[in-house]
């Protein structure tokens, strides 16, 4: 095969999208962050994108994250398999019940979570969304050095 025609057909070769390094830490794109932010409303570093196969496979590698002795909230109701799930590697599970705007998080602050799973966006099962001023509060109450995780789905 002649020079020319070999790189004509190197060139036409499907090249990933992104291509990141070995440690896994430069897989996003810059532009994936500004899709975060304009789709989600998430301001984020690059560190702190995990990206998966999956809720369930992304769920699991939280085991690694956390302690074992951590006390883990969940809205009630809630989706059953984050439950299993959480219940492999957490300490204490509670629930918190939920209101027509969702999670009440007067009752989550009472409690003794350090990790809260949350579904803002629709919430399952019952499909609701949690107001922005909610969740404005619900991060708020993230940052307050109790360590609660906010997770969106």
């Amino acid at each position: 095969m002649a020079e020319s025609q070999q790189k004509r057909a190197e060139s036409k070769q499907p090249r990933p999208v992104f291509a990141g390094g070995s440690d896994g830490r430069s897989f996003a794109a810059p532009h994936d962050f500004r899709y975060l932010h304009a789709s989600r409303g998430v301001t984020c570093r690059p560190e702190q994108i995990v990206v998966g196969a999956g809720n369930d496979y992304l769920l699991m590698l939280l085991r690694y994250v956390f302690e074992e002795t951590i006390t883990a909230a969940f809205e009630n109701p809630t989706y059953p398999r984050a439950w299993r799930i959480f219940e492999l590697f957490a300490g204490k599970m509670v629930t918190i019940p939920c209101d027509a705007s969702g999670i009440c998080l007067d009752k989550l602050e009472k409690s003794d979570a350090q990790v809260v799973y949350v579904m803002p966006s629709h919430q399952y099962p019952t499909g609701r969304m949690m107001p922005i001023g909610r969740r404005d509060r619900a991060f708020k109450l993230g940052s307050t050095g109790k360590g609660t995780l906010y997770y969106r789905r």
